[in-house]
Formats: C-alpha cells, structure tokens, sequence
C-alpha cells in the first residue's frame, strides 16, 4: 500500500506545539487507531531532529517498534518505558529526576486507562477514586517536566460506553472519555480519532480501512473549534 500521509499537515501541527508545547490528549475507542497516529506523531518527531520518550503501559507501540522495519523507530531518539505495576511510581520519578533531558520535543503516556488500573491494583482497598487521585498527581508531575524542557505531553484515552437513565425510564449507553474530569482539567488540546469513509468511488458508508481522521479541538472553552486532518496508514503497520 502507499503511504499517502499528508505531512505539511503533521508538520504543522508538530510545528505549532514547538511554537507552544501543550498537553493533549488523544482519545478513540479504536486502539489501532491510535497506535497509527502516535506512530505518524513519533516518526515525524524524530525526523525534525527532536526527541520522543515514550511510557508504554500498554504495550502496543513497544510491540510495533520491536517488528518494524522504520529506521526512525530505531533511533536513539526514541526512548520506550515500560514500568510494571510494582515499578511504576519508581521509573516514573527516576524519569523525571534525571538531569540529561533534552529540551524540546515529546513525551507519551499511553495510556490513560492503564494508569488507571495500575494504581487502583497498588492500592490496598483497590479504591479507584484514591488510584485516580494518585493518577493525576502523577500526571501533573509529568506536565511540570514536560513544561520545564519545554515539551509537550501526550496522554491517550480509549472512550468506553457507559448507562445513562433518561427521564423516560430507558437506559441509553453512551460513550465517555476515559479519566474525562482529569483530561478537561490537565489537557489544553483534545485529539479524538475515527474511522474516515472511504473517498474512492464507494457508496456512501463504506470505511476506507487505510485512512483514518484526526480532529484536534480545543478544551476549556464554551464551544471547541475542531480541526480535521486525513491520513493514510503507513505501509509498515
């Protein structure tokens, strides 16, 4: 397949965060969504010269690194953290600590609802609201280190269904952003992903299964102005 990625787009938007790093947080309810995006996001990073330090609590970028055939996912410029639950607050805080960092580029949490899960199960009561308030200590910690070397800070999110009772008595399920009162609180920009129909002649309806959209909305105010880019699924995924 060719790769048929729209880069002045990326490039731009890459460039305004360098202008003005920030927090987002990339939201889907379709993992290989975003290990597409944060793939195109960590590739065109490293190709301006910058570095990427990727915690990976999922597991699933780490897994393309280790198979693809990219030179730029090999790079010395890519660092991958994978702590387990029993490591977590260690590599975390040992990360931060250290005084070799270089200013500029990306740093990655991935993901949201991992985080998540890792606190609740080292919390003796496996109290979620107690694992979530330690979550987004940590996260903050994560926004003062990126902030100080002037990087920007990417948190994903897997949006899931939940119940909600309408006046009616029916229950409607809908879907919500993972850590949503977090995210709106911590993150300046919200990325969501889906799948884009296809722009080939199909009728109206069908997926393109190789392209996929991006939209990037502002948070924090009365009515976010979206922006939508288009791009095609690399050749080596």
């Amino acid at each position: 397949m060719e790769v048929r990625i729209r880069l002045n787009d990326l490039g731009e938007f890459l460039m305004r965060l360098e202008k003005k790093p920030s927090t987002l947080t990339i939201s889907t309810k379709i993992p290989f969504l975003k290990t597409v995006f944060v793939t195109l996001l960590v590739e065109e990073t490293i190709s301006r010269g910058l570095e990427v330090t990727y915690i990976d609590l999922d597991l699933q970028f780490s897994s393309l690194v280790y198979n693809s055939t990219s030179p730029h996912l090999h790079s010395d410029s890519l660092t991958l953290i994978r702590p387990d639950e029993s490591s977590l607050e260690e590599e975390l805080l040992s990360f931060i600590s250290q005084t070799n960092h270089s200013d500029r580029g990306i740093l990655f949490l991935d993901s949201i609802n991992t985080f998540q899960q890792m606190f609740t199960a080292l919390d003796p009561d496996r109290d979620p609201m107690k694992a979530n308030r330690k979550a987004a200590v940590h996260i903050t910690l994560l926004q003062q280190f990126a902030h100080t070397h002037s990087k920007s800070l990417f948190l994903t999110s897997f949006s899931r269904a939940r119940p909600k009772k309408l006046e009616s008595g029916k229950t409607k399920w809908d879907m919500e952003i993972v850590g949503g009162r977090m995210i709106l609180f911590k993150s300046n920009l919200l990325v969501t992903l889906s799948e884009s129909s296809s722009q080939n002649g199909e009728p109206a309806g069908v997926l393109d299964q190789n392209v996929f959209n991006a939209t990037v909305s502002t948070l924090g105010e009365k009515e976010a102005a979206g922006r939508s880019y288009r791009f095609a699924v690399p050749s080596f995924l």
